[in-house]
């Protein structure tokens, strides 16, 4: 950048034969000093007088930046802005031990997926077609058949896929809720990887791998797709991710050809939740309180920013209510005592309270003190 001209013809520009093209050309909206410079993603698109701001973690990628959400808190009776969206922008938040003042492009403008493309309603699958349901027809769908086939002694032909996007507290939740049903086949799942540097940008495009890894959880979907298809597996849950996208559309779709039960507990419409049986709707980070780990073994927290849309809601949520009519001992309340009782239980997360992590973060157990104690 420079300053082109003299006096009252003074322009600020991009020196001549350059473009203003990297991965982090954001930023320098963020550092200009005057606010001459502008965002084209977020100018026009709300009044800053109207904005709200909450704190939270990008999940773009295994880094976690720290960020704000800024979200429009007047919606409610200015739904002509931004045609009805609720978070308007993402901006970096100082943290000196993961981001420093900075966040990628791709973190800063992958923030749609918020308002777009949601499943909000729960769908039950009629003939060859998903149609609307109610959240007792859904959960009692699910639950019907996990109680059959632990009727049957059949919970080995269970299995069950989490996501590296889930939080901590989701994990953990799951991690309890299949213990307690008997299901041992349970596995995380990341996306496919992408392009990273060295400077921010992580090749794991997922924010919690870690926190999978640190709960004792193994990786690989692809084993259960196999098992699916030969017929020696019955019941499948998948969560958030998009298998499709991972291992193939047409290799999902056979895969859910020879399940008697496909759930998706999911965020975002995709082809694997268009093959399911069942669909029940999730909340996205921005409407849910809780932690991720980076690829530091940093547990950070993420804040709600907005109310859940639709009808959907939190992982361990879901988790509780598919537990009731299964008899299951274990009641979730809220995020802040499934961290609790994971620092309780987990080796890797004894120790660490909400009211450490601050605004920081605060490392894993095993990394703090150089091993599990």
């Amino acid at each position: 950048f420079g300053i082109f001209s003299r006096g009252d013809h003074a322009v600020i520009g991009v020196q001549p034969g350059k473009t203003l093209d990297n991965n982090y050309s954001g930023n320098v909206v963020d550092i200009c000093p005057v606010g001459a410079l502008t965002d084209r993603d977020f100018r026009f698109k709300c009044r800053v007088w109207y904005l709200g701001s909450t704190n939270s973690v990008c999940p773009g990628c295994s880094r976690g930046c720290n960020i704000q959400i800024h979200y429009n808190r007047e919606r409610d009776w200015r739904r002509h802005i931004a045609e009805g969206g609720r978070v308007m922008r993402l901006k970096p938040r100082y943290n000196p031990d993961v981001n420093q003042w900075w966040m990628c492009d791709e973190g800063r403008y992958g923030y749609k997926f918020i308002d777009q493309n949601r499943i909000e309603k729960v769908q039950v699958r009629e003939g060859a077609a998903l149609r609307p349901g109610t959240w007792e027809e859904g959960v009692g769908a699910v639950a019907n058949r996990l109680k059959a086939l632990k009727d049957a002694g059949q919970m080995d032909q269970v299995g069950v896929v989490l996501s590296s996007h889930l939080t901590n507290e989701d994990l953990y939740a799951a991690k309890r809720f299949c213990a307690e049903v008997g299901i041992t086949q349970v596995v995380f799942q990341r996306p496919r990887p992408g392009e990273g540097d060295n400077f921010l940008i992580q090749v794991d495009k997922s924010p919690n791998t870690r926190g999978a890894q640190a709960l004792g959880i193994a990786e690989g979907a692809e084993a259960l797709l196999e098992q699916a298809a030969k017929k020696q597996l019955k019941a499948l849950l998948v969560f958030t991710q998009d298998l499709a996208a991972i291992f193939g559309e047409s290799r999902v779709a056979e895969a859910a050809k020879q399940l008697e039960l496909l759930a998706f507990l999911g965020t975002n419409a995709n082809p694997t939740s268009a093959l399911a049986h069942v669909v029940l709707p999730a909340s996205v980070y921005a409407e849910k309180d809780g932690t991720f780990t980076n690829f530091q073994s940093r547990v950070q927290r993420i804040h709600q920013a907005i109310d859940p849309l639709g009808e959907s809601k939190a992982e361990w949520q879901i988790l509780s209510e598919l537990g009731q009519p299964l008899g299951l001992k274990s009641a979730f309340v809220d995020p802040f005592s499934i961290f609790m009782d994971c620092a309780q239980h987990e080796p890797a997360f004894r120790g660490l309270v909400y009211q450490a992590l601050g605004e920081h973060g605060a490392l894993l157990n095993e990394d703090r003190h150089g091993g599990v104690r």
